[in-house]
């Protein structure tokens, strides 16, 4: 809606610029004056101009919040003493305990880099498969015109926001493991029926929804199974979204390379690749969950891919703060306090 205001609004004259630079291919000196005629009728720049201008207030308030919290964020403890007082004592928040005080230096880089390498892969898959569905539909599926193409794309788009949508609801019943596992099979089952079944119609239009459900839900999964091991703290959630940017930038380029290089068929196998690849990383991720939880043995690795019922002993939080100062009451007898005799009438 930005950039549409700065477009040519005259079809014809962006068409006749485009026929004087295929006409003029080969002067290097009429082609230089036919794009610099567009530079000079083409205002587009301005929309990214203004895009990116608004993004100034909000990065200014991301980091006024981050300061002031920096700065005021304390938490207090109470103390009372046996004379009756209350005392409050102000303790840094970086000396608070959390949950993730187990893992090492080395398991929350592990994390962290399983988390980026999903992110990178499946956030490119998005990109890369919204962007080219409709060139592999058009020329693996005989008689697919172009409106049921444009269709094929917008069902890949509408299934993918409502299993995101689907998914807020489905995360508080099942646990991040079992989701991201079932999320990446759905992903290769997809890829593997439009590969059998290449010039289906039915087949691509299921595997297509089938694709955009599955794919919807894994990149806030990762996020909150990378959260059930370690601290994800700022750094952290930077670093994975840095991580998927990359991929939406380099694997519709791949693709697309792949795509002319190869053929069509190139675009699903790059797709069971992508699975295949991500079925290691994230049996990576489980191992060094399972060890940060100080588990052991495939079927303990199991029970915590399934995030089912924990060990006697262990610290579930539910209990996570505990008592720490108390005051002694005086034993005295009331004159409230019921005496207890052996013929059952209290005195």
């Amino acid at each position: 809606m930005i950039n549409e205001p700065f477009l040519l609004k005259n079809p014809h004259h962006c068409f006749a610029l485009i026929d004087d630079i295929l006409q003029a291919r080969g002067n290097s000196t009429e082609n230089e004056a036919a794009l610099l005629e567009i530079l000079q009728h083409s205002k587009i720049q301005y929309g990214f101009e203004i895009m990116a201008l608004l993004q100034i207030p909000v990065a200014i308030l991301v980091i006024t919040v981050l300061l002031r919290k920096r700065k005021g964020s304390s938490s207090e403890t109470y103390e009372i003493d046996e004379s009756g007082g209350l005392t409050v004592h102000h303790v840094p928040s970086e000396g608070v305990i959390d949950d993730h005080n187990a893992a090492s230096t080395r398991q929350v880089a592990l994390v962290t880099i399983c988390a980026i390498v999903l992110c990178f892969m499946y956030d490119g898959l998005q990109g890369a498969y919204g962007g080219y569905i409709y060139s592999y539909a058009r020329k693996m599926v005989s008689g697919l015109t172009a409106t049921e193409g444009a269709y094929l794309t917008s069902c890949f788009w509408g299934t993918f926001a409502v299993g995101r949508l689907v998914s807020i609801g489905v995360a508080t019943k099942l646990s991040p493991a079992f989701m991201i596992m079932f999320n990446i099979v759905g992903c290769g089952m997809a890829a593997l029926l439009m590969l059998i079944w290449q010039h289906s119609r039915l087949v691509v239009y299921a595997g297509t929804c089938l694709f955009g459900l599955s794919l919807s839900s894994i990149y806030p999964t990762t996020i909150s199974l990378a959260e059930t091991y370690i601290d994800v703290s700022s750094v952290i959630t930077s670093l994975i979204v840095v991580g998927a940017a990359a991929g939406e930038m380099v694997q519709p380029v791949v693709v697309g390379h792949e795509f002319e290089s190869v053929g069509p068929v190139m675009f699903q196998i790059n797709v069971i690749l992508v699975v295949l690849i991500s079925i290691i990383v994230v049996f990576v991720l489980f191992v060094v969950g399972a060890s940060i939880k100080n588990q052991a043995g495939l079927f303990r690795l199991f029970r915590c891919c399934m995030g089912s019922g924990s060990d006697p002993g262990e610290d579930t939080g539910l209990m996570s703060q505990h008592v720490t100062y108390y005051s002694r009451m005086p034993h005295e007898v009331s004159s409230s306090e019921l005496h207890f005799n052996p013929n059952g009438k209290g005195s």
